[in-house]
């Protein structure tokens, strides 16, 4: 079976996004770590007062960061199955990844590259820590 990708993208009108750039890179991700089937991913895209809202309340972080990801585990799944939520009718739920757009923009300029390839950058660090890959 093939990747069918289910991508739910959440964006204040202010923050100009590429949808299918999103999509394409979320898939090139998955298809590198050979996922199949149903897969999917939230991707919300918030202003700097949210993100640190958000990072207070769940990491004890008084401040914005520039990207969060929030893995759906299903503690009822054997650990074998990546103990991740699934069903035939939903597929494999990997979570949510949240992305800081002043973040972006202030990453981006420091690296002199474009913002919507910036955000790819933070979405492709969130699913990748969705699906359990993390870094020191």
């Amino acid at each position: 079976m093939d990747l069918e990708l289910s991508v739910d993208i959440k964006s204040g009108s202010r923050y100009p996004i590429d949808r299918t750039k999103i999509r394409e890179g979320i898939a090139s991700v998955l298809k590198r770590h050979r996922l199949k089937g149903l897969v999917n991913v939230s991707v919300s895209i918030v202003g700097d007062r949210k993100m640190k809202e958000i990072n207070k309340q769940y990491r004890n972080k008084d401040y914005s960061t520039d990207v969060l990801s929030f893995p759906t585990y299903d503690p009822t799944q054997p650990m074998d199955d990546g103990g991740f939520a699934h069903s035939e009718e939903a597929g494999l739920v990997l979570g949510d990844i949240i992305v800081s757009y002043p973040q972006a923009v202030k990453i981006a300029s420091q690296k002199g590259k474009f913002v919507h390839e910036t955000i790819s950058d933070l979405i492709e660090h969130g699913l990748l820590h969705l699906m359990g890959i993390h870094h020191d």
